[in-house]
């Protein structure tokens, strides 16, 4: 495989033997063919029952079919064949075991189409309102990483702002809204008013509630509430208020926090031509 490789003939491998060579019990070889295996899309329709076989294996976190099984879903993920075979595994995702839980959250915004389509949001948002732990935080954490089509955004949106909205302790709440699409509007203003008091509290929160706002287009109301406190936002955390309120497209707020920051020693922080380039 290797000499092959090296002459550039890696489509004169035939299909077979690429397949056996992944299953043979020899961990060099299995990913040397992987490798090569990655490379020929148009083979992932025979290949089917291979990574079904490598799905089922990952009773335990067996670090070589993972790594086997991601090598080969991320650049065949657009492919009809795997595109179904994931959405297959995300839909029936709350059911397996953890191992294949894990696995398949922590690869998700690998594996599945760019920008998701709606029929795997949909199975996305069944399986969240499952999971639990790990796997949940890992989902979220994998769904920030991710671009959708307009209504796999609308769903996804739609479903973490519920479950946002009654989840406890607010850790959780705010966890769950640092996945949200961009720009996205919280309509339930005890929601958004959390959010503001997490980032403004300096607390153990402040962090996430930092990486939440950077998701969401605030409201008026909100955008007026970091101004007038901005004397209590951690220096860390003044680029991101000042982008959070720039967010809002409100002109009066925009002024407001001009005409605060020209008095804060805090301002200078700011990298050079930062101001000037957010508001142009």
């Amino acid at each position: 495989l290797i000499a092959l490789e090296q002459l550039g003939r890696n489509q004169s491998i035939t299909a077979s033997k690429l397949l056996a060579a992944v299953q043979r019990d020899h961990r060099g070889l299995r990913m040397k063919a992987a490798s090569i295996l990655a490379d020929r899309p148009e083979l992932a329709a025979e290949s089917i029952s291979l990574l079904q076989s490598l799905w089922k294996r990952l009773e335990t976190d067996n670090k070589t079919d993972s790594k086997i099984l991601a090598q080969l879903l991320n650049p065949w993920r657009d492919t009809e064949a795997v595109s179904r075979l994931v959405n297959d595994w995300i839909t029936k995702a709350s059911s397996e075991n953890l191992a294949r839980q894990r696995w398949l959250a922590s690869q998700l915004s690998s594996i599945t189409s760019k920008p998701l389509p709606a029929d795997q949001a949909r199975s996305i948002t069944l399986w969240l309102r499952e999971a639990n732990g790990d796997v949940s935080k890992t989902l979220i954490k994998s769904l920030a990483e991710m671009q959708f089509e307009r209504s796999a955004a609308q769903r996804i949106r739609k479903e973490l702002l519920t479950q946002a909205a009654t989840s406890s302790p607010i850790k959780a709440s705010l966890h769950l809204l640092t996945a949200l699409p961009s720009n996205t509007r919280i309509e339930n203003m005890s929601l958004e008013r959390q959010l503001i008091d997490a980032f403004l509290a300096d607390s153990d929160h402040t962090a996430t509630a930092a990486d939440a706002l950077t998701r969401v287009k605030l409201s008026t109301d909100a955008g007026k509430s970091i101004v007038e406190s901005l004397d209590h936002v951690a220096t860390r955390h003044l680029m991101t208020a000042v982008e959070a309120v720039r967010g809002a497209d409100e002109p009066s707020l925009d002024r407001q926090m001009l005409n605060r920051l020209a008095d804060m020693p805090a301002a200078r922080s700011l990298p050079d031509g930062f101001l000037s380039s957010l508001y142009k």
